[in-house]
């Protein structure tokens, strides 16, 4: 790559010591779930280019204009390189910008190079895609990053976005004001992440309404366990199931909001803040977290749970909900209802609503910035040539009518304008291929940098892969918290944020412990509760509040 190396030869050997150090450590193309089944890569694919040898740069012809270089980790089902995307042709011509790319499409193959890539110094120009870099990474080698604050009059999308989406600008601004990459708003995000869904067909079979209170959960899960549903004459059948410990789409955990208790659903650390009365607490050392926790481990001694809910693994999980002869479970969750229980199962299942519980408390746990917000997704090296240059390449990415190609595919393959304005989201083009690969196939899907507006969200008409899920979300949106009730997307400065890690860890393994413990009756919530919220005291859990306090106050100002 043609840039200039700035870093001395002690700082280059420090730094490629670091990098061998934790190489094996470092995140590259995993998985960001701000897709249903947001695709992380095959460990045994290679790095793929147009010159069709791993780690070269592509070569599609010069413009005339200005060459610079890139780097982005793609999916490993995709079909199109950068260069052959219609919206990236366009791009090129108005811009006179061509981008030579050197494409990854797996976590090894990335993972690989990561670390000596940002050790080295020797950048490519730009950083493409979530998958590719992490905020952390930027933060963490600063110096290598071009500060793009004072430059986003070059920027006039991304300045637009930022004004009409604060939220987006506080995950891109460090403390000191600088802005080190640039995050991204995705078309026809969801405001949920976790869909509870029961099987309607064994409650027709068996003549019961859908539940609606907590108490009638009870009622309807003991007659799933009892009354023979699936017409085996045998009592195989699961009432309700857990997924693992996490809190995220866990139907356990979704039954918090019926005790009053909700959390910012799908951080990356999966924090289990809220905001009540105007002030930040802990969810698990809430006293309706325990009422709720009493209250799954009273369904559970009724074997009304499933007692794998909390040592079982995905594949286990969903072969249990794709179950069809006969089906075995009856509430569970997943992003959708299709993609929880597969295609043979989906006409049985509907979603389950919020649940009143004991005090008449009925909310949702959500974080709607968070679906539709990714951290990182474009970066700009310091040592880049010719910075104005690739200011005007990735400030067209912004344009949400240019955008919105890079996550589903282009127009007449994944899109198709209307005569009133608006942009049709088309069908699968293979009937062997569903619409959540086919997005990957076609466009970058999560991957790529882009604003899509909530006015442009608008004129966007869903296919039926969107649709159900905008179906679902109508269901649980009117339980959902303000949004000053939900603590915000945050970025932690490098230092912040590496005491939390240690923190995090601390404090998550002593609650998820105990959640498997009180909720199975391997222990007594009531007797070990003081001694409980004492070790979480030990383990920082105090410092850890007051350095989410401290970015939660000055997010308000």
């Amino acid at each position: 790559m043609k840039n200039t190396r700035k870093h001395s030869l002690t700082r280059l050997t420090s730094l490629l010591i670091s990098a061998l150090l934790v190489l094996a450590s470092l995140a590259g193309c995993g998985g960001n779930a701000n897709n249903s089944s947001g695709d992380a890569g095959t460990p045994n694919s290679s790095k793929t280019s147009s010159a069709g040898e791993a780690g070269e740069p592509s070569d599609t012809g010069e413009t005339g204009g200005n060459t610079l270089s890139a780097i982005i980790c793609m999916s490993e089902q995709g079909k199109l390189e950068p260069n052959e995307f219609p919206s990236i042709q366009e791009i090129e011509a108005s811009t006179g910008v061509h981008v030579e790319w050197e494409i990854y499409r797996s976590v090894d193959s990335w993972n690989e190079r990561k670390a000596l890539v940002l050790a080295g110094g020797d950048l490519p120009d730009m950083f493409f895609g979530n998958h590719t870099l992490l905020a952390t990474d930027v933060v963490s080698n600063k110096d290598l990053f071009t500060d793009l604050a004072p430059l986003l009059d070059k920027l006039p999308n991304v300045a637009k976005m930022f004004e009409e989406e604060p939220g987006i600008k506080n995950v891109a601004t460090l403390e000191d004001g600088s802005v080190m990459f640039l995050p991204s708003r995705m078309p026809l995000r969801p405001k949920t992440l976790t869909n509870v869904f029961i099987n309607k067909s064994w409650l027709d079979t068996l003549g019961l309404s859908m539940p609606t209170t907590t108490d009638e959960l009870v009622t309807v899960l003991e007659a799933f366990r009892d009354k023979d549903p699936n017409g085996n004459g045998q009592q195989d059948e699961i009432p309700m199931m857990g997924n693992g410990a996490g809190y995220n789409n866990n139907a356990l955990l979704a039954l918090l909001g019926a005790f009053g208790v909700t959390y910012n659903e799908f951080s990356d650390n999966e924090e289990l803040l809220m905001i009540k009365e105007n002030a930040l607490h802990f969810v698990p050392t809430m006293e309706q977290y325990k009422e709720c926790l009493i209250y799954l481990n009273e369904l559970f001694e009724k074997g009304l749970i499933d007692p794998e809910s909390f040592t079982q693994d995905g594949s286990q999980y969903s072969a249990k909900n794709y179950a069809s002869d006969p089906q075995v479970v009856g509430v569970a969750s997943a992003w959708t209802v299709s993609s929880g229980v597969g295609e043979a199962n989906k006409d049985s299942y509907v979603t389950l609503p919020p649940l009143k519980g004991p005090h008449g408390d009925q909310l949702w746990s959500s974080n709607p910035l968070t679906l539709s917000t990714t951290q990182f997704s474009w970066a700009l090296s310091d040592s880049c040539q010719d910075k104005d240059a690739a200011l005007k390449y990735v400030n067209e990415f912004y344009d949400p009518e240019i955008g919105v190609q890079f996550y589903f595919g282009s127009y007449g393959v994944s899109l198709e304008k209307q005569d009133d304005g608006k942009v049709k989201v088309l069908e699968s083009g293979d009937p062997e291929v569903t619409f959540d690969s086919w997005l990957w196939m076609n466009g970058f899907g999560d991957r790529g940098p882009y604003y899509i507006s909530k006015e442009f969200d608008e004129k966007l008409i869903p296919n039926s892969w969107a649709e159900e899920k905008v179906n679902i979300d109508a269901i649980y949106t009117p339980y959902i918290p303000s949004e000053d009730e939900i603590y915000p997307m945050m970025f932690y400065s490098s230092e912040d944020n590496a005491e939390l890690s240690v923190l995090r860890t601390d404090i998550r393994n002593i609650v998820d412990q105990k959640l498997a413990q009180w909720v199975t009756g391997e222990a007594d919530i009531n007797a070990e509760w003081d001694d409980y919220l004492a070790s979480l005291e030990n383990v920082g859990l105090s410092r850890a509040m007051e350095i989410y306090n401290k970015y939660w106050e000055a997010s308000k100002g």
